[in-house]
C-alpha cells in the first residue's frame, strides 16, 4: 500500500517539475529581453555601432530561439529527450574560436 502512495508522489513531483520547467522555457524570451533592452545603448557604444543595429539583435535572438525550439523539438521526437539534451549541451559547451 505505501509504494502504491510513494508512486502517486513521486508522480505528482514530477508532473509539478514538468509544469515548473515549461513555464520557465516559455518565459527565456521574455527575460532575456528584459536583461538585455536596458543595456543597448552601453551595447552600442563599447562596440562603436548604432543604436538600430543593436536593437536587430533583440529581433534575431528571439528568431534563433524559435529556429531553436523547431530543430530540437523534431529532434525530440525522432532520438529522444535525452539524445537532444546531450546535443545542446554540447554546443552550448564547445570551444569558440574566437
Amino acid at each position: 500500500m505505501a509504494n502504491v502512495e510513494d508512486s502517486k508522489l513521486d508522480n505528482t513531483c514530477y508532473t509539478n517539475f514538468i509544469m515548473f520547467l515549461a513555464a520557465l522555457l516559455n518565459s527565456i524570451a521574455g527575460i532575456m529581453i528584459d536583461l538585455y533592452a536596458p543595456c543597448l545603448t552601453t551595447i552600442a557604444k563599447e562596440f562603436k555601432v548604432s543604436v538600430l543595429r543593436v536593437e536587430s539583435t533583440i529581433t534575431i535572438s528571439i528568431i534563433g530561439y524559435a529556429v531553436g525550439q523547431l530543430f530540437f523539438g523534431i529532434l525530440c521526437d525522432w532520438k529522444g529527450r535525452k539524445a537532444s539534451i546531450i546535443l545542446g549541451l554540447l554546443i552550448n559547451f564547445s570551444p569558440r574560436t574566437d
